[in-house]
This record gives structure tokens, sequence and C-alpha cells, in this order.
């Protein structure tokens, strides 16, 4: 039995072309950062506390597992969004308001203001508060990946309206190739030297720590190592530099939207500090059917093996009537690689012909293509139903959406995959003839 209890599922809707892009990833806020401050002076000790409290902002804390497709579209609620606007998207005016009057800077006053409070306040109990100090270096350098103004996210394909007041994705001329472009440093090597600059600046000038004073490295010495960085297109190059400047271990890089590529062994990166799951939490006022039809699917999808056909049951049709799109069991599957960089391109395909189905079939018959999860809560993130009143921590959450143009109930599911981390899925049903089935699968990009 799965996810016993839980009455509400939010939708995971898997657009093609989804207005969002995510910042910076775990590459930059803690294996650079890391590198950095080392370069900076700080003790390996402290350099990893400022880079756990970076990275742990990007859905390391449960109380940053923010989803727009809660806190802007299905549960429209200011107070995410202002946090979100925050450490992602900093500018000096903030939401609710259209993105054109929110544009993102990159060294703006606005980036760096909590770096600097930090360092100011920090005075006299350096030691203590560095992982606060690594929370205030995030909005900096998203300022860089961000800058530009926002693009509100756009579900309409999926029957779910947006605000656009509360909404933020990364710009579109930072998504003009790919829906990832933002947060991939190959995409832009240019914004990676100043990025870095400002960081390593930030980091030299934060307090002693027990009064040892730090002896930074020449800043020309460490802005030639950059380039590499900047360019490496697969998580196996990403992990080759950071071994070489002496890292011996590179698992933080799991999860990122970079393909393996050669040599990367899988491994997980425990560096979240997130609650358990406990199957027994629940949500109330849920109809029994639409739990159990979502319970019974989540069970299939995510644990044991792949197999076509397995999902038919759950979907309404499982072929696809749109030339530009793949089939949806062949997209669902998709979205459970664990190798999610190398999904990306075949997921947000526009052509969805012959030749990308036959590549996306030959990426999921590879060996180790999907992690065997014995349970459904051991495959996802924990989430909190985002409001004002206390919740539960949850596997997945389930809201109403408004009827079909039929006059058909619908409803959606909320989940994160631990295998897609910087991703929203939403999976949209709909009841036809007294029985329920899956309709489409739609994302959202929220760091």
């Amino acid at each position: 039995m799965f996810f016993r209890g839980i009455e509400m599922l939010l939708t995971v809707s898997i657009m093609l072309f989804p207005r969002v892009a995510p910042c910076f990833e775990s590459d930059v806020h803690y294996g650079l950062t890391y590198w950095l401050a080392q370069k900076a002076g700080f003790l390996p000790e402290e350099a990893e506390a400022i880079s756990l409290g970076n990275q742990r902002v990007d859905g390391g804390l449960i109380e940053n597992m923010k989803s727009q497709l809660q806190y802007a579209c299905l549960l429209p609620y200011e107070e995410d969004s202002l946090a979100v606007q925050a450490l992602h998207f900093p500018s000096a005016r903030k939401v609710p308001i259209s993105p054109d009057r929110r544009t993102v800077t990159a060294g703006s006053r606005e980036s760096s203001a909590q770096s600097e409070k930090l360092i100011e306040t920090a005075r006299g109990k350096a030691g203590f508060m560095l992982q606060l100090f690594g929370k205030a270096l995030h909005p900096l350098q998203d300022a860089y990946s961000h800058q530009g103004v926002p693009v509100a996210v756009s579900l309409e394909e999926a029957g779910i309206k947006c605000d656009d007041q509360l909404s933020m994705s990364a710009p579109r001329d930072r998504q003009s190739i790919s829906v990832h472009d933002a947060e991939v440093t190959a995409s832009w090597p240019g914004t990676i030297t100043p990025m870095a600059r400002a960081t390593f600046d930030a980091l030299v000038r934060y307090p002693t720590i027990d009064g040892r004073v730090r002896v930074p490295k020449k800043w020309e010495n460490i802005s030639s190592e950059l380039s590499s960085f900047a360019v490496a297109r697969t998580k196996a190059n990403k992990a080759d530099w950071f071994r070489d400047r002496g890292f011996s271990d590179v698992s933080f890089l799991d999860g990122i939207s970079l393909p393996d590529g050669d040599g990367w062994r899988s491994i997980r990166w425990h560096g979240r500090k997130l609650p358990e799951l406990n199957a027994g939490s629940t949500q109330h006022n849920v109809d029994p059917q639409i739990l159990d039809f979502y319970r019974g699917f989540f069970e299939q999808w995510l644990t044991g093996s792949m197999k076509f056909g397995r999902l038919a049951p759950f979907i309404a049709d499982a072929t696809s009537k749109n030339a530009q799109r793949l089939p949806l069991e062949l997209r669902l599957w998709l979205w459970r690689l664990r190798d999610h960089g190398a999904a990306i391109p075949f997921l947000f395909d526009r052509t969805g012909g012959p030749k990308v189905i036959r590549g996306a079939r030959a990426l999921m018959a590879k060996p180790a293509a999907f992690e065997r999860y014995a349970v459904p809560t051991d495959a996802v993130l924990p989430l909190l139903y985002e409001s004002d009143a206390p919740s539960p921590v949850l596997p997945f959450i389930v809201l109403d959406l408004p009827s079909s143009a039929k006059n058909r109930p619908r409803a959606i599911a909320i989940v994160k995959l631990l295998d897609a981390p910087y991703e929203t899925l939403g999976i949209v049903t709909e009841r036809v003839d007294g029985r329920w089935f899956i309709i489409s699968v739609v994302s959202t990009f929220d760091y």
C-alpha cells in the first residue's frame, strides 16, 4: 500500500516548453563556493559550512521546498513568492508586480544586500553564522544567471491559470536554446568569472573567526582556472575539474541538469537536511477514489523496473495525438531516468518524431538507466502544502482543478522526484465515465 492516508496530490505536468528555468545549480552553489572559500583562506570545515548554507537554499531544507506550481498557480501565496524572489530573483521592486517591472541586475545592490548585511552582523560571532552567510551569497550568485526581465510561467495548455505578478522564471533570452540554459554554466561562460569574483570578494571581507587572520590567494591566479569549469558540459567533466583541485567527494554534482558523461559514477549526495517522509501523513477532504488512483499510479511508476505498457491502465490515451509531443507514457518514463540531464533534450523536444522516440528508448535501454526504489517515498523529496496553516510533510499533494470543457472533474498531483531535484512535476487527471485517467504532465523549475 502506498502513501496511505495522503489525501491531496498536486499536479505535475510535463510541458514541452515551460517558461521556467532554474539558476545555477550545485556545481556553483556548493562546489565552486567551497573552492572559492578555501582560496579566500577559510578552513575546510568553514568552507563546508558556507557551501552547505548556499546549496540548501535550493531545496536542501524543508522551508526552501517552494514551487511556483503552488505559490503562483494552484495556491497563490504572496509570502512564498517574496521569499523566492529574495533568494533567486533579487530586484528593487517586490512582488506582487508584473515581471517587466522587477528586472534582475547582476552585481546590483539588491543582489548583494543579504551578504553585505551578514558581513556586518557576523562581527564577533562569525564562526556561528557561516551557513547563514552561505545562504546570503545565493542571491548574489543567482543574479548573474537570472539577469534581465523574469518570465512568468504559463500552464494554460493544461488548463491552469498562473498569477503573473507572483511567478518568476529566467529571462526569455536565457532560455532561447533550451529550457535549462539559464542554469548551465556552459551556456553563459562569460557570467562565471564576474559571478565568482563577486563571491570571492564577499568571502574575503567576511569577519575573522576566533581571531585567525585569513590569507586569500591572488584573484589573478584564481580566475585563470575558471574557464575550464564554465565550459564543462557533463557531470564527468565537472567532476574532473573538482578532483584536479583536491575534491575527493563529488557527489554534490548528483542531480544537476547535465548528462552524466563517460566515467561518471552515480552516487547520492547527503547534504540535504530534510525530514523523513511518513507514509501516514494526511491531508483532508480529498476524494478517496482519486487518492487511491494516485497511490496506485505512483506505486507502478516509482517502484520496480521500467516496462512499457505498465502505465497504460492509468493513461487516457497512451499514444500521442500531438505530433509535437512524445507519447505520454514515454515522457513519464523519461522523467524517471536516473540521468535526468540526458533526458532533458528528449523531454523538451519540439518534434516528438520517430528519431526522437528511438533516441529516448535507446537512452532507457542503457544498463542501470533507472534507479530501483522499494517504496515510492524513497523516490521523492518531501513537500509542504503552502499556506498560512501548518502542513504535514508530504510525498505528494493533491488538488482539484476546474472541470474540463466537457464538465469532467479534473485534479492534479504535485511531486518532486529525487532524480530531478530542480523541478516540480504535476500529474493532471480527468474523470471519464466514473474512472480517473492521466491526461497530461507538466513541470516547473523552481530555483
